[in-house]
């Protein structure tokens, strides 16, 4: 019946999950409906649902433009998606093994719901592929640093705490983060496949 299909399938359902922001409503009922699952999981004796491909993409605000302040982070808007996008990341990461950030180019920034420059700030421990395409995101640069045995907080390469330590395949295309290879090493150092396309030669 639905009701077994349903509870058999819950723990996994989650699994796979597409997000894109042009539809406000849209992360706020995901959210709503995983921390539901997730408090019967933990009410009972089901496995508690995670998230393992996460796909999130850009999107368009469709208001006329006068609602908007000249500056997108001053917009309440936009405040409180990147607010919800923290707490959808806060439950993902620790599961996530595949991420696809795609962010669309549009003429006017104005009308943009863009992927928030935070997404650049987190730690990665199990994801194995990454696919960025297109944006701006700054991600972190240098790697935090962990205590050396001296108790100092410098210490040799060694030391370093990378930002996506189980990361092997990257894809980036069109975007900022095409550019700063060198320190992709320490952010991703167990990384053997590298694609990059579509940039520019300047």
């Amino acid at each position: 019946t639905s009701k077994f299909i349903r509870e058999v399938s819950r723990a996994v359902r989650f699994n796979t999950i597409a997000i894109r922001f042009t539809y406000t409503q849209q992360l706020v009922c995901f959210l709503s409906c995983f921390s539901e699952q997730r408090a019967h999981a933990a009410a009972g004796q089901d496995s508690t649902p995670s998230i393992r491909h996460l796909f999130l993409r850009s999107g368009t605000r469709q208001l006329v433009r006068a609602s908007y302040p000249d500056d997108p982070n001053d917009n309440p808007e936009l405040r409180r998606l990147n607010r919800e996008i923290t707490m959808l990341m806060d439950v993902a990461v620790p599961t996530l093994i595949t991420l696809s950030l795609v962010h669309d180019l549009h003429q006017n920034q104005m009308f943009e719901r863009p992927l928030p420059d935070t997404l650049g700030r987190i730690s990665f421990p199990l994801l194995k592929e990454l696919i960025i395409f297109g944006g701006n995101i700054p991600f972190s640069s240098p790697p935090p640093q962990l205590p050396n045995q001296t108790g100092d907080a410098g210490g040799s390469e060694s030391t370093l705490h990378p930002q996506f330590p189980c990361l092997t395949h990257l894809h980036m295309r069109r975007c900022a983060a095409a550019y700063d290879l060198p320190r992709w090493v320490l952010r991703a150092p167990n990384l053997t496949h590298v694609r990059i396309s579509d940039i520019s030669p300047s």
